[in-house]
């Protein structure tokens, strides 16, 4: 599988999305992995990074595979959902750390939805993707409710972001 098909860009700059291959032991192309096995992660030690669960709810499945996918290349353990009540099944069932979510989903947006889960979930984190900013999810940025992960992203702005909000929870 190539992850670096202009056609499954949903929203992603498509230039930055790392090439998967069969060639290297973790399937990724070491020249545009998002993070080498061992490194040191800017906030959760790789050792920690094991135990802390990462749920990517996108209704876009190219989004969601290669958002948990590259999440997975780093070290986290990730759960995906396709669906609003596929996330709440999820949410119910496992302890989730932090909580990726698109905001315009079908249903419901991602910073309602999140409200919900986190009466499920206290403690967990939550990260909003979004194309662009409203004054509702910029409100909510600025109250620290949720924080904002702006479209498209790099792997490495993926990978800080995570890394920030849950090593601001561990504090």
């Amino acid at each position: 599988m190539q992850l670096h098909d202009n056609s499954r860009s949903a929203g992603w700059g498509c230039d930055r999305i790392p090439k998967k291959t069969e060639a290297s032991p973790t399937g990724w192309d070491r020249g545009t992995a998002p993070l080498a096995p061992d490194r040191l992660a800017n906030g959760v030690p790789m050792t920690e990074r094991k135990n802390r669960m990462v749920l990517v709810v996108d209704c876009s499945g190219d989004a969601r595979e290669i958002t948990g996918e590259l999440l997975a290349s780093a070290g986290y353990p990730v759960k995906t959902a396709a669906s609003l009540k596929e996330a709440r099944n999820i949410c119910s069932e496992t302890k989730i750390d932090l909580m990726l979510i698109e905001y315009e989903m079908p249903g419901m947006d991602g910073l309602d939805f999140a409200k919900e889960m986190k009466g499920i979930q206290p403690d967990m984190t939550v990260v909003v993707i979004s194309a662009w900013g409203d004054d509702r999810l910029n409100d909510a940025v600025g109250r620290h409710e949720v924080a904002n992960l702006q479209k498209p992203f790099t792997s490495t702005a993926l990978e800080a972001t995570v890394d920030s909000m849950l090593s601001a929870k561990s504090i």
